[in-house]
């Protein structure tokens, strides 16, 4: 049975390289994660949007009306905010975590540290930065825009569906 002193002694045992190693199979699976979450997220939105066009459609087409059930609708939209919050929630967490395993690595390799924007250090010559001004990049750093984005597309939607649909 390991103790906490031959746990030690295996950790300082390891190598730079190894450690590099470890941090970077880490890295790599929480970007996996990230991008099949981002995946699936938009699977969703896409499955939620067609499946509220198909009502529109079937009661433009087939000449149905619902009447007020067709305000149950609105039940989607609630549903969409917590199911989107949710999971952008694993998404930021899984990022945040694959980018400070990638900066351990690089901090142990001795790459210097990127700017945050590129006229605070010089360019590495390697990296291409994005044109996109600083007063453009600030307010869309947060995901609230996007959220509303998301949920609006949504209310919309349901919105246009109701009306077709009455």
């Amino acid at each position: 049975m390991e103790t906490k002193n031959d746990e030690k002694n295996t950790t300082l045992q390891m190598t730079n390289a190894e450690i590099v190693d470890r941090y970077c199979a880490l890295s790599k699976q929480l970007y996996t994660q990230y991008h099949d979450r981002r995946a699936l997220e938009w699977r969703i939105h896409l499955y939620l949007w067609v499946f509220l066009a198909l009502i529109a459609y079937l009661s433009v087409t087939q000449n149905r009306h619902f009447g007020d059930i067709a305000f149950g609708l609105f039940l989607v939209v609630p549903l969409h905010f917590v199911w989107i919050v949710k999971i952008v929630t694993g998404e930021v967490r899984d990022q945040i975590l694959s980018i400070r395993y990638r900066a351990a690595a690089e901090k142990i390799l001795g790459f210097p540290r990127p700017p945050k924007y590129p006229d605070e250090t010089a360019i590495l010559e390697s990296e291409e930065w994005s044109k996109m001004p600083r007063w453009l990049v600030k307010p869309f750093r947060s995901y609230l825009w996007w959220l509303g984005a998301e949920i609006g597309t949504t209310l919309l939607m349901c919105i246009g569906v109701i009306i077709l649909v009455r």
